[in-house]
């Protein structure tokens, strides 16, 4: 199966029925039904738009028009505008369960589409990501749950699982996790999602430090001047210069600029971070 497969199976299973898919946001609406098409899951399509006064939906009218998928439209008291397709029979999804990383990579990622959100700190004067959560029923989504989270320790994200009266909570915390649903594009779609995953990760400030090739020639001199001119110890030119531990990324940018030099290593809150990852971590701030 195609990796697209799996990102739908996500978002299918995140805000789907057994033969109905609600949502709220076009983008998604739109992506499943080239799903449900692209792999003839189901023989037709028809569609439901439900709001209340206030809403604009020719937004959504426009993409079931495109589509050319026959819609009604109903009105009701204190709704927010929504899609319901709907199906004439279950969806015929072939028996296949994500293995390998890009499969379940691409499960997370519908899933998180449909089911996740990025909470945000308002504890400094810079918002900062403070936690990713994708919600389930608690009380007939419990095994789901449990699957999803083990399908985030297959991609080293750590994640825990609150279950109240009320709600079911999946919770990722900790900028190495972070890091990793960057790495793997766990939050890809819908845009607005991303958008704020993104600004979110740019404004936090990482205890990161880094290795670079060119230290001997960069700490070279006067170690005394070059660590005033930082604002840091004279032992730490001297440990950066030995190679016995890393220099913060913002001590680096005093004294020459990222592009000139060749990082070796990367470090987060003491984790180490493959050097693949380093373009990517770079481009955040």
């Amino acid at each position: 199966m195609n990796l697209d497969f799996f990102e739908g199976l996500g978002l299918y299973h995140g805000d789907g029925g057994e033969r109905n898919f609600t949502s709220k946001t076009p983008e998604l609406i739109e992506r499943i039904i080239c799903w449900v098409r692209k792999y003839k899951l189901a023989p037709s399509i028809h569609a439901y738009i439900i709001y209340s006064a206030g809403h604009d939906t020719r937004r959504m009218r426009n993409l079931l028009e495109r589509y050319q998928i026959p819609y009604r439209v109903y009105e009701y008291p204190h709704f927010t505008a929504q899609v319901m397709l709907q199906f004439p029979r279950r969806l015929s999804i072939p028996s296949v369960k994500p293995t390998t990383s890009e499969e379940i990579a691409a499960y997370l990622r519908g899933t998180f589409a449909a089911d996740g959100y990025v909470k945000h700190s308002t504890k400094y004067q810079y918002q900062t990501l403070e936690s990713l959560k994708i919600s389930f029923n608690q009380n007939s989504e419990k095994q789901r749950a449990i699957k999803i989270s083990q399908y985030l320790a297959r991609l080293q994200i750590k994640s825990r699982i609150s279950i109240t009266k009320h709600e079911g909570k999946i919770i990722i915390t900790g900028y190495n996790n972070f890091i990793r649903f960057l790495k793997y594009d766990l939050i890809a779609f819908p845009r607005y999602k991303r958008r704020k995953f993104i600004r979110l990760l740019r404004n936090a400030k990482m205890h990161s430090s880094v290795y670079i090739s060119e230290r001997r020639e960069i700490f070279k001199g006067n170690q005394r001047k070059l660590a005033r001119k930082i604002g840091c110890s004279q032992s730490s030119v001297s440990l950066w210069k030995s190679g016995k531990c890393g220099i913060k990324i913002s001590h680096l940018e005093k004294i020459v600029p990222l592009e000139n030099v060749t990082i070796e290593r990367l470090f987060i809150r003491t984790e180490e971070i493959e050097k693949s990852l380093i373009p990517i971590i770079l481009s955040t701030w």
